[in-house]
């Protein structure tokens, strides 16, 4: 079983996101922890002709991922051999609270972006209210997913985001 699912929920990050990158003009296109490549999935299924790379680290959702890319890094993104000033828009969802360092991350993917690149950047909020009622409770549970992963290195709010 994967362990993200493609939602289809018009009001979910991955429809919002591939809305705003189905647009004419946006290749090529990095996607960086492209998990199984649902955004590219979506993208095919729409009849998107997005060129599109993607940064995977696990191995096997990047061989799951590898179909519907014309390339994927299958490592880190510290470690992706990115060409430069090649990407006119870069998708990060749900990706930098993983990072040891985001701001290096950025500045990485800097690089590797256009000069008119768009960005798009999900982080999940702490501060939803789901997250407020177990601290409430005095819990705070580390999660296989969502925005208590154990896998967050870093949480963020909509200010400090």
């Amino acid at each position: 079983m994967p362990h993200y699912r493609l939602h289809r929920d018009p009001r979910s990050s991955h429809q919002q996101i591939a809305q705003l990158v189905r647009r004419p003009g946006q290749g090529p296109l990095l996607d960086v922890g492209a998990a199984q490549g649902m955004l590219a999935q979506l993208l095919h299924e729409w009849g998107g002709d997005v060129a599109l790379d993607a940064v995977e680290p696990n191995p096997d959702w990047a061989a799951q991922a590898r179909p519907f890319y014309r390339q994927v890094f299958a490592t880190t993104i510290e470690e992706a051999p990115l060409p430069d000033a090649t990407y006119r828009t870069i998708v990060c969802a749900d990706v930098l609270e993983h990072t040891v360092d985001p701001a290096a991350i950025l500045r990485r993917l800097r690089r590797a972006a256009t000069a008119d690149a768009l960005f798009i950047i999900s982080l999940p909020n702490v501060a939803h209210l789901a997250v407020r009622l177990l601290l409430l409770a005095g819990r705070f549970p580390r999660m296989e997913r969502g925005i208590l992963d154990r896998t967050h290195l870093h949480y963020y709010t909509r200010d400090t985001a």
